[in-house]
C-alpha cells in the first residue's frame, strides 16, 4: 500500500482529525486542537492525491476523508484545497462527492486551475463513469463500484451485490431497471421487492420521477399483485411489491402475471424467521414459473453475497462484495461529568 511509503501521514491525519472534530463542537466545549500550516495542508493534499490511485479501500477511504475534512477546516475558502479536492474525487471516482462539493461551495469547473496532464485524467474518468441513455444522450455520471455494478447487471442472469448503504447500490437498481424497462427487445415485466409496505410509495415514486424524465409516463407502475396483460402494457409495466404482494401477484386468479426480471432489495433479510420463508418461497415459485427470469440481489454490507445465487442455483452468477463507502461520518461519544449538569 501506499500509505506504508508515507511516514508522517497517520500524525498529520491524526491533526486534522482532531482540527475538524474540534469545528463542529460548541465553542464551550471545543477542544484546544492543533492549527493547520500551509505545509501540512500541502503534504496532505499529494498524500490524498497519492492514497486515491491505491486499490485498497482502506487507502481510498483515507484519501476521500482527508481532501473532504481539508475543505471544512479550510471554510471552503483556500481555491487551492477546493481545486485539489475536486480532482482527488474525480481520481477516486467520486463523481456524486465533486458535485456536492461544486453546488455547496457554488464551483465552476471553468475556474478550475489544474496541469493539462490532470484534466485529461479527469475528463478520461469522466468518460470511463457515464452511462447514455438509448438514445445515446448522457444520463449519468456514477462511482466506480455503481458503473462495475451496471455493467454487470447488464451481462449476468444473477448478481448479488453487497455494500455499505451509502454506496447507492439500490440507486444502480434503479438504473438497470430503467435500462431494461426503455431498451429495444423483449417487453419487459420487472418486479421490485422492497421489504415492508412502509417503503412501496417512496420507491414507487422514485421510479416514476425517473419515467417522467424520459417522458415514458405512459408505462404502469404497480404496488398492488393485480397481474395487466402483455396486450395491455406493450411498453412494459414495473411492479414494486412486498414478498407477501408477490405470493398474491404469482397466485392471482384474474390475468396471467408475466415476468422477466426480479430485484431483491435488502436481500439479507432472507435470514429472518418471518420474512425470509415468505421471501424464499416467492423467489422459488418465480423461478419455477419463469424458469428464464433474471434475478438480483442487493444486501448491505454482508461478507458473503454469493450465498444468493448459491441457495437458489443460479449458473450464470456474479457476487460483488464493495467495502468502499463514498461518504464520512464522525461519530463522537460524550459522557456525563459528575456533579455538573452542563458539562460533558
Amino acid at each position: 500500500m501506499f500509505s506504508e511509503l508515507l511516514p508522517d501521514l497517520d500524525e498529520l491525519f491524526t491533526k486534522l482529525l482532531k482540527r475538524d472534530v474540534s469545528i463542529l463542537l460548541p465553542k464551550e466545549q471545543r477542544l484546544i486542537s492543533p492549527s493547520m500550516s500551509k505545509d501540512d495542508i500541502r503534504k496532505l493534499i499529494g498524500y490524498a492525491s497519492i492514497l486515491a490511485l491505491d486499490e485498497g479501500h482502506s487507502a481510498k477511504t483515507k484519501a476521500y476523508e482527508i481532501c473532504t475534512r481539508l475543505v471544512e477546516v479550510t471554510n471552503g475558502k483556500n481555491d487551492s484545497v477546493i481545486t485539489a479536492s475536486d480532482f482527488i474525487l474525480s481520481r477516486l471516482g467520486n463523481f456524486p462527492g465533486r458535485k456536492l462539493l461544486r453546488d455547496r461551495y457554488s464551483v465552476k469547473e471553468s475556474t478550475l486551475s489544474i496541469p493539462a496532464s490532470l484534466w485529461l485524467e479527469r475528463s478520461t474518468r469522466e468518460i470511463e463513469n457515464t452511462i447514455f441513455n438509448n438514445n445515446n444522450e448522457k444520463r449519468q455520471l456514477l462511482t466506480d463500484f455503481q458503473y462495475g455494478l451496471f455493467l454487470e447487471l447488464g451481462k449476468k442472469q444473477t448478481v448479488s451485490v453487497s455494500a455499505p448503504t451509502s454506496a447507492g447500490k439500490s440507486f444502480t437498481l434503479g438504473l438497470d431497471l430503467l435500462r431494461r424497462i426503455t431498451g429495444k427487445g423483449e417487453v419487459q415485466s420487472v418486479v421490485y421487492i422492497v421489504p415492508t409496505r412502509a417503503l412501496l410509495r417512496e420507491v414507487s415514486g422514485r421510479f416514476r420521477e425517473s419515467l417522467k424524465k424520459e417522458e415514458l409516463g405512459d408505462i404502469p407502475i404497480r404496488t398492488v399483485p393485480f397481474p395487466i396483460d402483455k396486450e395491455k402494457a406493450p411498453n412494459g409495466i414495473i411492479y414494486v411489491l412486498t414478498q407477501e404482494r408477490l405470493m398474491s401477484l404469482l397466485f392471482a386468479t384474474q390475468g396471467e402475471p408475466w415476468i422477466t426480471t426480479l430485484f431483491i432489495d435488502e436481500a439479507h433479510g432472507i435470514q429472518d424467521q418471518s420474512r425470509g420463508i415468505v421471501l424464499e418461497s416467492a423467489i422459488d415459485l418465480t423461478l419455477l414459473k419463469f424458469p428464464a427470469v433474471e434475478l438480483h440481489f442487493a444486501s448491505p454490507l454482508i461478507s458473503n453475497p454469493e450465498i444468493f445465487p448459491a441457495i437458489f442455483h443460479r449458473p450464470n452468477s456474479k457476487s460483488i462484495l464493495e467495502e468502499f463507502s463514498p461518504v464520512s461520518q464522525n461519530i463522537i461519544l460524550v459522557s456525563k461529568v459528575s456533579g455538573k449538569k452542563k458539562a460533558g
